[in-house]
């Protein structure tokens, strides 16, 4: 079992379509292992597609695929923690979008894809950071479609509504896991076809 964002970019391969390995930002329930989301500046975004279309040629599909899952209840909740996740799962997709869609907004052709979760929609009973940081990104998508659909550029924000089978999965909840079977889960290789077809 391969993570989402790898299996993503290898079905994309298969189809001909060339691509950069995106960057998984890992979900965690623990401060201390969670990347300093601080240091996430427009600098490096920019620097980031700036290099892309440097050494690969002009970055034709984007996928923003951070996870930012965070579970506490919101007694336990630590400020500096609801603000890394939303950091991770909103500032970066705005930043992420943003500087796809100055890429892509001039040669009039491009496709942003923003990985969503059931908590865009709906926040969840100890998901409060989480929520707002998937409601975030999906009204930053929203926004970022209808200014950029009527000139060429698809956007799309994706709500992947179940647990994603994956190694790191299997790891992080082994109980839930069981509790929930194989079968219930969602493969990382049909969400990945479905994103190419997007």
């Amino acid at each position: 079992l391969g993570s989402f964002g790898r299996i993503t970019l290898e079905v994309f391969a298969y189809f001909g379509e060339a691509g950069v390995m995106p960057v998984d930002a890992p979900t965690c329930n623990d401060i201390r292992h969670m990347p300093d989301t601080q240091e996430i500046t427009r600098d490096e975004v920019i620097a980031l597609f700036d290099a892309l279309e440097s050494e690969h040629g002009p970055v034709e599909v984007a996928v923003f695929n951070a996870g930012a899952n965070f579970r506490a209840s919101i007694h336990e909740t630590p400020a500096d923690m609801f603000e890394k996740i939303w950091r991770l799962g909103c500032f970066a997709g705005f930043l992420f979008g943003r500087e796809a869609a100055r890429r892509m907004a001039p040669r009039g052709k491009g496709t942003i894809l923003f990985t969503g979760a059931t908590a865009s929609v709906r926040g969840g009973s100890h998901y409060a950071a989480f929520a707002a940081a998937k409601n975030g990104l999906r009204a930053v998508a929203q926004s970022i479609a209808r200014e950029l659909g009527p000139k060429g550029i698809h956007v799309a924000h994706v709500v992947i509504d179940g647990m994603i089978d994956s190694a790191a999965t299997r790891s992080r909840f082994p109980d839930r896991v069981k509790d929930l079977g194989a079968d219930a889960m969602l493969g990382t290789d049909a969400i990945a076809e479905l994103y190419f077809q997007i």
